[in-house]
């Protein structure tokens, strides 16, 4: 079954409901990514072509750790040391922050900063 992902949400359209307190980022995201959704990465300002990953697992101190899907290497040599808006994609919602400081490990998966703000949008018929 192929990944989905959906694009970034202007933040003009986030109600304050919708942001995360700071101190549930850290539990809600580990616990959100032990169930390995897909998630999109975007450029700041480029919100047409995401490129998917797997969530892999949140780490407290190195940060979020993504498994890229199809993400050729010249791509990921670009994204290092960049800022990317991250889509996680859930049953309930979609969670979306900014992912800071990327980084490819040995493994080429992608590690940015755990973010200090998290924005939960609902599900609903069409993300959009």
């Amino acid at each position: 079954m192929a990944l989905q992902i959906f694009p970034p949400e202007s933040r003009k359209r986030f109600s304050e409901d919708s942001r995360v307190e700071q101190r549930h980022i850290f539990r809600l995201l580990d616990r959100e990514f032990q169930k390995r959704p897909a998630v999109g990465i975007y450029g700041l300002d480029d919100w047409i072509n995401g490129h998917i990953a797997l969530a892999m697992h949140v780490d407290s101190v190195e940060g979020l750790y993504f498994k890229p899907e199809e993400i050729p290497i010249p791509i990921l040599a670009k994204m290092i040391d960049t800022h990317k808006t991250f889509v996680v994609c859930t049953d309930t919602g979609k969670f979306q922050f900014t992912g800071k400081n990327l980084k490819i490990d040995e493994n080429a998966n992608i590690i940015c900063d755990l973010p200090t703000e998290v924005y939960h949008i609902q599900r609903r018929e069409v993300f959009g």
